[in-house]
C-alpha cells in the first residue's frame, strides 16, 4: 500500500510542475495574440489615414497639373492597399490559418470600401465642376447672342425710323412742290408722282453707308476713308465721333472721325493714306515741333509723297469719286495753339494746301463743303491759353470765308456740351451734324 501511495504522490508531484509551465506558455501566447491584434488594427488605422492623405494630394495634383501628374500618387495608393492586405494575410496565417475565402480582415474590407468611396468622390468632383462650368458658359454664350441680336434689332429699328423720317420729309416736300406747281400752272403736265418717289426710296435703302471712329491714342490705325460707291464722304475731328462710336449711319454717307486730328494730320492722311512719316516710317510724325516745322504747313509735297491706292478697296477711288466731300476740321489747331509744336503754324497756308490737294486728287468731285469749327465754352475762362486759342479760332473763321462752307448755322448752348466744355453731348452732336448734312444736300 505504501508503494502505491508513493507512486500516486509522485504522479501528483509531477502534474503540478508541468501544469504551471503549460499555463504560462498559454498566457504568453494569448498576450502575443492580443498584442498582434492591437498592432494589426493600429497599422490599419495608420495606413487608412495615410491613404486618405495620399488621395487628397492626388486630387490637388489632378486639379492643378492633370491626370499624368497624379499617376504616381495613384500607384502609391495601390501599394498601400496591397500592403494592408499582406499584413492581414500574414496575421491570420500565423494564428489561425483559416480558409482562403476568410483570409482578409473585415476591418480592411471596410477600410478599403471607405477609401474607394473617398477616391470616387475626389475624382468626380472636378467632373462635376467642369460640367457646371460648361453649363454656365453655355448659358453665358446664349445670353451674349441674345444681347447681340437685340442690339442689332435696335440698330435696325433706329435706321428704319430715320429712313421713315426722311421719307416723310421727302413726301412733304414733293407735296408742297406739287401744290405750288398746280397753282402756278393750270395746264396738266406729266409730273413724277408716287411711283417715282417709291423707286427713289427703294434706291435710298440700297445705298451704301458706313461710320468709323479712330481714337486719338491709336494713331497707328488711322487710315484714309474709302470713296468707292458713296455719295457723300464726311471727314472730321472728335466732334463727329458719336456717329462712329454709336454706329449711326446715314444712307449714302461714309462718316469718318479722327479724335485730336488737326489740319496737317488730315493732309498727311489724304495724301499718304495713313498717319506715318514716309521717310522714317514713324507713326505720328507731328508729335514734336521739329517734325511739324519740316513739313512747312504742307507746302513741301516731297515730304508727303502721294499714294492714291485705297487701303480698303485697293483702287484709286478718290479719282473716281463723283459725290460730295464734307470736312469738319480746325478746332484742334485752335485748342492746341499754345503748345510748342503749334507755334509756327499758319492756318491760311494749311487750308490752302488742303484745298489744293483735294482738287488734285478728286477731279470729278461734285461739291466741297467745310463745316466751321465750334466755339467751345472752355474759351470763356479768359486765361492766356484761352486767349491764344481764340485768336487762332477767329483767324480760322476769316480763312474759311474764302472757301465753300455749310449754309447751316445751328445754335448751341452750354447744355449741349459735355463736362469738359469742349466736346458735344451725343444727342446734340447728332442734331448738329444732321442739320449740316441736310443743308448741304439742299444746296
Amino acid at each position: 500500500m505504501m508503494k502505491k501511495e508513493k507512486s500516486t504522490n509522485a504522479g501528483r508531484k509531477t502534474s503540478p510542475f508541468r501544469s504551471p509551465f503549460r499555463y504560462s506558455e498559454r498566457k504568453k501566447a494569448r498576450s502575443k495574440e492580443v498584442l498582434a491584434r492591437n498592432l494589426v488594427t493600429s497599422v490599419n488605422d495608420l495606413q487608412l489615414n495615410h491613404a486618405k492623405e495620399v488621395t487628397n494630394a492626388a486630387f490637388r495634383v489632378l486639379v492643378e497639373q492633370g491626370s499624368r501628374a497624379a499617376e504616381t500618387y495613384l500607384a502609391h495608393l495601390e501599394y498601400i492597399l496591397g500592403g494592408m492586405c499582406q499584413i492581414d494575410m500574414k496575421y491570420f496565417n500565423r494564428l489561425v490559418a483559416p480558409k482562403p475565402a476568410e483570409c482578409e480582415n473585415p476591418k480592411t474590407k471596410s477600410a478599403r470600401k471607405q477609401l474607394l468611396e473617398f477616391i470616387k468622390e475626389c475624382l468626380l468632383k472636378p467632373k462635376k465642376k467642369e460640367e457646371e462650368l460648361e453649363a454656365t458658359n453655355l448659358q453665358y454664350q446664349k445670353l451674349e447672342r441674345s444681347i447681340i441680336s437685340l442690339q442689332r434689332e435696335l440698330e435696325e429699328f433706329k435706321d428704319k425710323l430715320i429712313r421713315q423720317k426722311e421719307r416723310n420729309k421727302a413726301t412733304r416736300n414733293s407735296s408742297l412742290l406739287l401744290e405750288k406747281w398746280s397753282e402756278e400752272n393750270s395746264e396738266s403736265r406729266s409730273f413724277p408722282l408716287e411711283s417715282e418717289s417709291s423707286e427713289r426710296v427703294v434706291k435710298e435703302d440700297d445705298k451704301k453707308s458706313n461710320s468709323t471712329w479712330f481714337p486719338g491714342d491709336k494713331r497707328a490705325r488711322w487710315e484714309r476713308p474709302c470713296f468707292e460707291k458713296y455719295e457723300v464722304v464726311v471727314v472730321g475731328d472728335s466732334q463727329l465721333k458719336e456717329f462712329g462710336r454709336r454706329k449711326i449711319n446715314r444712307a449714302g454717307y461714309n462718316i469718318t472721325s479722327y479724335s485730336g486730328c488737326d489740319i496737317l494730320e488730315l493732309l498727311c492722311i489724304l495724301r499718304t493714306g495713313a498717319l506715318k512719316d514716309p521717310q522714317t516710317n514713324k507713326i505720328n510724325p507731328f508729335s514734336t515741333k521739329s517734325n511739324r516745322d519740316k513739313f512747312q504747313n504742307g507746302d513741301k509735297k516731297k515730304m508727303m509723297p502721294l499714294s492714291t491706292i485705297c487701303p480698303c478697296c485697293e483702287s484709286n477711288c478718290m479719282k473716281k469719286f463723283t459725290g460730295r466731300l464734307v470736312i469738319g476740321i480746325g478746332l484742334n489747331n485752335a485748342l492746341k495753339a499754345s503748345q510748342a509744336a503749334f507755334e509756327n503754324q499758319d492756318v491760311g497756308k494749311l487750308m490752302h494746301s488742303l484745298h489744293r490737294d483735294i482738287n488734285y486728287c478728286m477731279p470729278k468731285l461734285k461739291s466741297l463743303h467745310f463745316v466751321k469749327p465750334i466755339k467751345v465754352p472752355r474759351w470763356s475762362f479768359h486765361g492766356e491759353e484761352e486767349q491764344v486759342s481764340l485768336e487762332v479760332y477767329e483767324e480760322l473763321l476769316e480763312v474759311l470765308e474764302e472757301y465753300p462752307c455749310s449754309p447751316a448755322a445751328p445754335i448751341l448752348t452750354k447744355r449741349d456740351f459735355n463736362k469738359d466744355a469742349v466736346h458735344l453731348a451725343p444727342r446734340a452732336s447728332e442734331k448738329y451734324w444732321n442739320a449740316h448734312f441736310s443743308a448741304i444736300e439742299c444746296s
